[in-house]
């Protein structure tokens, strides 16, 4: 089928195209199509749009000229303004770490030369990603952390025109060699051995769909009717999250919808047991991602739980409080 039929293939049996946001969903798509020699994946190409590596909202540009589609990667020069680059020269990077226990980013200047692709991978393996900036504060203090590079050292951010169908902000890209190509008539992207390339939109592939099993609602609500809507037909109840892995998905789909304020999930302070646990019952351990590190001992009003960007950690809110909810859908017979 070509791209335009695959896609509507997906949103009427699935939920749309795969929009892939790591080296670990590649290499599980590869492994699927192992048969199959080129497949659609969910990227064409559009306007060009700025995005950060690990999904952040662009809130300041410090960016020197215009980007285009020959050098659509940022690096950052010693005076803290930021050039547009080929993204495959090597050059040094700034990756950052950022958990749970604090809200404030540990920069690490790699001293290593990497093409902006390699440094992102690197990045996400070992730290959290490649450096976002989201303010001329942080823009300086990514300047000071980054004086020991005697040349312009990577950052997070990368402008192309190339878009995911379902909205995905994700900045991964896995180009072969020589890609990606900058014809009007090659629009549309298909994975082949673990590697992507640019074709016409009209030829004839199969398609890679996925469906979530995730569902954020259209209108905000207090947390007590969450718990009706979320029980719902075509849905199971209000999401637990139990891992690192679930907490990923939360953030993807979050992301993916482009949803800034708080959602309300399964959370809620025990009244009789003093202590957090989630709808079904179950107790909030051995994994939590509680802002500041530790559960919340707020105020009596605020004993719901939300997931909050743009670190998606969780915190205790009033549960009056309006916000969208965070359900499961059901699996489909």
């Amino acid at each position: 089928m070509n791209q335009s039929e695959a896609w509507a293939a997906c949103r009427g049996n699935y939920t749309d195209l795969v929009t892939v946001y790591s080296e670990e969903d590649n290499t599980e798509l590869s492994n699927m199509t192992m048969e199959a020699s080129d497949s659609w994946i969910g990227l064409t190409h559009s306007q060009f749009s700025m995005k950060w590596s690990n999904g952040d909202p662009v809130t300041f540009n410090n960016m020197i000229g215009t980007c285009d589609s020959s050098t659509p990667c940022a690096a950052m020069q010693a005076n803290g303004g930021w050039d547009h680059l080929q993204c495959k020269g090597p050059k040094n990077f700034m990756c950052y770490e950022q958990n749970a226990s604090s809200q404030t980013p540990i920069y690490h200047l790699i001293l290593e030369k990497k093409t902006w692709y390699e440094a992102q991978s690197y990045c996400r393996g070992r730290y959290t990603d490649l450096v976002s900036i989201r303010d001329q504060q942080q823009n300086e203090e990514v300047k000071t952390e980054g004086s020991n590079s005697t040349n312009p050292f990577w950052i997070g951010l990368l402008c192309d025109g190339w878009h995911w169908s379902d909205g995905g902000n994700s900045a991964y890209r896995k180009w072969r060699d020589a890609e990606p190509q900058s014809s009007a008539d090659l629009s549309c992207v298909v994975l082949s051995g673990g590697n992507w390339s640019t074709v016409s939109c009209s030829e004839k592939h199969s398609a890679l769909c996925y469906s979530s099993f995730l569902h954020v609602s259209h209108y905000p609500m207090s947390w007590e009717k969450v718990l009706d809507y979320c029980s719902r037909k075509n849905m199971a109840g209000v999401l637990r999250i139990s891992s690192a892995d679930e907490q990923k998905d939360v953030a993807s789909e979050l992301r993916r919808g482009r949803i800034s304020e708080p959602v309300w999930v399964g959370l809620r302070k025990s009244r009789l047991l003093g202590f957090w646990i989630w709808t079904d019952g179950t107790a909030v351990h051995p994994y939590s991602n509680w802002a500041g590190g530790k559960q919340p001992e707020g105020p009596v009003s605020q004993q719901c739980g939300a997931v909050v960007p743009p670190d998606y950690t969780w915190r205790d809110m009033n549960c009056q409080a309006q916000y969208r909810a965070l359900c499961y859908t059901k699996c489909p017979s």
